[in-house]
């Protein structure tokens, strides 16, 4: 007959069979398989889903406002080649066009911005309001941002430590099963039907394990970002994560399989327990207490343990990466790089221009004359529309004073100018970064009060004078003699930074709440009180790194404690041979106890050599890049809380699975041959 040569049946059956009997292994399988797709669907749902939220709320809103055009420029923007929709409204001088782009969604943000300002250019529109949201939602063009970058990473993580327990797992189940491989290559198996037992066992396994993940890590998914939750990409992200973790398994089983298949009769006769994977020890004379044979064993099986070493250090040394960048954030360096490094007690008030000299003079004089009192530094800025031939915004304007262009001075990067020329010439500074304009470019500032007078722009400063200074936020600075009488009706904030003696703080904060009771419309801040708001943010987005590497050690406690567990529970007879030559329970318990807390020092050791020195890599580049605020602490207490936790939760589970296996006779284990 055709089919009568036809094993598929048998070949099932066996590998049911093999799965119903190895509860362990088919237990612990399944919960690493699971586990992983449900962090890999989790991550990659959370992405998309934020993504997706950010289109959506984007999608029901105007992409561009072209502000108080004409009826020619309404006219010439209905027939213009890239405006997809247009809808106009009246408004105060003329009309809003709110307007679509066609295939905006599909441009880059520097792609976007390219084509909105040739429109407004070649229509000589002057006012633009672009929707910051829409432009969020477009790609920047460059590589992956570091949100992306730390999710591939997770991503890539995950796989590979889950690749290693699935390969640790099956490793030990094959070599608990040499006997029984070698019982079906004498009745007539071959090598091919042994592969397809085992891959009958990994398709089985997959059926099981990642339809619960998808399910799990799609609705955490959708948990984390309801508003971003699509079907569409939810089903592709489910099959190309489902393919992504076959292929894993399918690798990490392919070394198992191999191993299964090449078992000859012969040599399965004389294997026992897994002994004749033991490498000897050139040591004759070794102290055969249960924790030497436990460092024994382990030494002998090095390569086998080494997986178990690899899939718990390497999530630790994560986790103290994330706790060393944690603890090693200065938050007064922070606090102090910013408006704060020129005083440690801050003043703010909003009130017209030509309203501040009646209302803050008399207060500067009082505060100077506090003691204690070194300095006071006043700083102005307004919102104002600005426009050059060719490009239109707004922004903030910053109004300087001759002691301030000294520090100003040392950023200017083109251009040679003094505060006296640029009184004298109408001349404004910009900060390098806006297009169009360079050295001699004239800009029109609108103050909001139908006074629009024009400037030249004398010099072009570094954009790291934001970094530096904390204090001139916008793209222009402008000398206060400058502002047109007429625009004295215009709303300015101002800051004061008071610089104290150390050794008065007390008093002078005290002295400066008096003052400012009599005195309406001003807030009071000290440094502590920024400290302490900054700590509080730092805090929040230390628990979010922190909590993302906790779930992945979590992962890896669960992985390492299945291989614990697979261990004991493919030992079996090995430790029923011990206790029948003389061992006594307690002390084959002790020997099963000390292997597991070896290999769990072994790996928090790693943990904690490769933590120290990656921790000052790590720290030092971040340095290297400009973040000054980080300073190498390594996180002792939340190290020594890892190291205790990871020792009690694998002590319980070992002390757990040995007492499971102890309900076995000595008998019946003994008896057992797979």
């Amino acid at each position: 007959m055709p089919f009568e040569h036809d094993t598929k049946s048998i070949v099932k059956t066996i590998a049911r069979n093999d799965i119903t009997k190895n509860r362990i292994k088919k237990v612990f399988s399944i919960i690493t398989i699971s586990l992983a797709t449900t962090l890999l669907m989790a991550l990659a749902m959370f992405e998309s889903g934020y993504e997706i939220s950010k289109d959506r709320l984007a999608a029901g809103q105007p992409q561009i406002i072209f502000s108080e055009v004409s009826d020619q420029q309404v006219s010439l923007l209905r027939s213009d080649e890239h405006i997809e929709t247009i809808v106009v409204t009246d408004a105060k001088n003329g009309y809003d066009a709110q307007v679509t782009i066609i295939d905006a969604a599909k441009m880059t943000q520097y792609g976007f911005t390219t084509v909105v300002n040739k429109i407004a250019s070649q229509y000589n529109i002057r006012r633009v309001i672009t929707n910051e949201l829409f432009m969020d939602s477009l790609p920047d063009g460059g590589l992956l941002n570091q949100k992306n970058a730390i999710i591939v990473a997770i991503s890539f993580f995950v796989i590979f430590i889950s690749a290693l327990v699935i390969y640790n797992i099956f490793y030990l189940s094959i070599t608990n099963q040499v006997q029984q491989f070698g019982q079906l290559r004498t009745i007539g198996m071959t090598q091919k039907q042994i592969k397809k037992v085992i891959r009958y066992e990994r398709k089985h396994l997959c059926r099981i394990s990642i339809p619960v993940g998808l399910l799990i890590g799609g609705f955490i998914g959708y948990l984390l970002q309801p508003n971003g939750w699509d079907w569409v990409c939810a089903i592709i992200l489910s099959v190309l994560i489902a393919l992504i973790i076959t292929f894993v398994v399918k690798i990490s089983l392919s070394k198992p399989a191999k191993l299964a298949s090449s078992i000859s009769p012969i040599s399965s006769s004389k294997y026992i327990g897994g002994m004749n994977n033991y490498s000897t020890p050139h040591k004759l004379k070794r102290k055969l207490s249960p924790l030497g044979l436990s460092m024994i064993s382990i030494i002998a099986n090095w390569k086998k343990e080494i997986v178990s070493l690899l899939s718990l250090g390497l999530c630790g040394l994560l986790f103290v990466l994330a706790a060393t960048y944690s603890a090693s954030i200065d938050v007064e360096a922070i606090v102090e790089k910013e408006i704060y490094q020129y005083g440690q007690f801050i003043i703010d008030t909003t009130e017209e221009y030509n309203q501040i000299p009646e209302k803050l003079d008399s207060l500067l004089q009082n505060i100077k004359l506090i003691p204690g009192v070194n300095t006071v530094k006043q700083i102005m800025e307004t919102d104002i529309e600005w426009s050059t031939i060719n490009t239109i915004g707004d922004d903030q304007l910053s109004i300087i004073t001759a002691s301030d262009f000294s520090t100003i001075q040392s950023f200017i990067q083109e251009g040679e100018t003094d505060y006296q020329t640029m009184v004298n010439s109408k001349e404004v500074l910009v900060v390098s970064g806006l297009d169009d304009i360079s050295i001699g470019s004239t800009v029109v500032f609108s103050f909001g009060d139908g006074v629009d007078p024009t400037y030249t722009v004398g010099a072009i400063l570094d954009s790291n004078i934001y970094s530096n200074t904390a204090i001139y936020g916008g793209w222009f600075l402008i000398p206060e003699e400058l502002i047109p009488g007429s625009s004295g009706n215009f709303t300015v904030s101002v800051t004061l930074v008071v610089a104290a003696d150390n050794t008065a703080l007390k008093d002078v904060e005290t002295s400066l709440k008096v003052l400012l009771d009599d005195f309406g419309g001003l807030s009071f801040t000290t440094m502590q009180e920024a400290v302490a708001a900054r700590n509080v943010t730092v805090k929040q987005v230390s628990m979010a790194i922190i909590s993302i590497t906790l779930l992945l050690l979590f992962f890896s406690i669960i992985t390492f404690t299945s291989t614990i567990i697979t261990s004991i529970a493919t030992r079996k007879r090995e430790y029923a041979m011990l206790q029948s030559i003389g061992m006594q329970r307690k002390q084959v318990e002790v020997m099963a106890l000390g292997e597991s807390i070896l290999l769990a020092v072994g790996s928090l050791l790693i943990t904690l050599f490769l933590g120290i020195i990656g921790g000052q890599i790590m720290i030092r580049a971040m340095n290297d890049m400009g973040i000054f605020y980080l300073s190498y602490t390594f996180p002792l207490r939340l190290y020594a809380i890892y190291c205790l936790s990871t020792l009690f939760t694998i002590m319980l589970i070992t002390f757990s699975a040995f007492r499971a296996m102890q309900k076995v006779s000595l008998v019946d284990r003994l008896r057992i041959t797979e």
